[in-house]
Order: C-alpha cells, then sequence, then structure tokens
C-alpha cells in the first residue's frame, strides 16, 4: 500500500472499498517512481491455469515458507514467469 501511495502505479491492486486502489492518490504531492506490480498466487490451480505449472500440495506448503531459504530458488523463477506474463514490455 505504501508503494502505491507514493508513486504511479501502472498495474494499481485493489485495496478494500474504503481505500479502492489509491491510483490517484499520491502522499508525495506527485509521483516518486513508476512499478508495476504483478501477481503470484501459491495455489495449485492459479499455478496451472496462469503458469502451466502442476505444484503439488506438498511443494506449495513449503513455497508458503517464505523465509525458508530452500524455497527462494523457485519462487524467484515462479515470480519471474508471473511477470513476463502480466507486465508489458514497452
Amino acid at each position: 500500500m505504501l508503494m502505491q501511495a507514493l508513486s504511479r502505479n501502472v498495474t494499481p491492486w485493489w485495496i478494500n472499498s474504503e481505500i479502492g486502489d489509491l491510483s490517484d492518490t499520491t502522499i508525495a504531492g506527485a509521483p516518486l517512481f513508476t512499478f508495476y506490480r504483478y501477481n503470484l498466487m501459491l495455489e495449485s490451480k492459479w499455478l496451472m491455469h496462469e503458469l502451466q505449472e502442476d505444484v503439488k500440495w506438498l511443494e506449495l506448503y513449503r513455497l508458503r515458507d517464505i523465509a525458508s531459504p530452500s524455497s527462494m530458488t523457485r519462487l524467484y523463477e515462479l515470480a519471474r514467469r508471473a511477470a513476463e506474463r502480466q507486465i508489458p514490455i514497452t
């Protein structure tokens, strides 16, 4: 939420009905930077649909422990692929 409030987010995230997506709000007066956000849902159906990855429940359980060093390489690879699909290259 703070990133969205300080920047111009090309792909804003809906926060809730009270806050909205902050796309027209900056707490610095003007956007300080621009960024793109993307989704990586650690859910088997989403991963299959979006990335054609068949991830079993035990691997998902391990990946959800994002503080675990053993998950970092796999999470990075999934995130890279999700970003490639969701962020337009201009």
